[in-house]
């Protein structure tokens, strides 16, 4: 009678066959040992930028059995935002599943959302027979940057004490904003670009 005992060693399937031979007067025990190679294959991650964002796992060469679902995922930095995959992969997913057939690449494409550019204030005062309101006219120009990015919104904030408190969200075909009833002081104003899938920009600024 024979029996097999199986394990798995680095890149091979290792079976061990025992078996026993009875005579007349002895007992043989005989033993042999087949290793048999397992299918793998390799999946590269990276990314277009390192500075822009990096990837679980990390970009590198990996191997997996054959067949095996691995999942990859894109990881921004700040203010920057995943766009799309590239190499043997392709879409917006997030993160994807990526099946090795065969080896395969996931490049991760990042982009820098940028704030608006050229960022102004002008006040201005409103006088009525009542009242004197202080106004505050900012307008920007859209970031050349961001060409091919789909921004959704402008959002515009105004810095009071140790916080930006926000003062509105406009369309990303808007390029200015009025504040009404704005402090007589000066104060501190920002503007943000958002991304598609929220991601915000750094705020650029304006005293006034």
């Amino acid at each position: 009678m024979y029996y097999m005992d199986p394990w798995y060693g680095e890149g091979l399937k290792v079976a061990t066959y025992n078996w026993v031979v009875s005579g007349s007067d002895h007992t043989w025990t005989h033993s042999a040992v087949l290793m048999t190679p397992i299918s793998t294959k390799m999946l590269q991650t990276a990314v277009n930028d390192a500075s822009l964002g990096t990837t679980s796992p990390a970009p590198g060469i990996y191997t997996y059995r054959t067949g095996s679902d691995v999942e990859v995922r894109a990881l921004p930095a700040q203010y920057c935002a995943f766009t799309v995959w590239y190499g043997d992969v392709f879409g917006k997913e997030n993160p994807i599943i990526v099946n090795l057939d065969r080896d395969k690449t996931a490049m991760a494409n990042f982009r820098l959302i940028s704030p608006p550019s050229n960022l102004k204030a002008v006040r201005l005062t409103n006088r009525s027979v009542t009242q004197t309101e202080s106004i505050v006219d900012l307008s920007w120009d859209a970031n050349t940057a961001n060409a091919g990015l789909n921004l959704v919104v402008y959002r515009v904030y105004q810095m009071a004490g140790d916080s930006w408190v926000k003062l509105g969200e406009l369309s990303s075909g808007s390029r200015t904003y009025r504040c009404r009833l704005a402090p007589k002081e000066a104060r501190t104003y920002g503007v943000t670009s958002v991304y598609e899938n929220g991601v915000e920009s750094a705020k650029t600024t304006v005293v006034k």
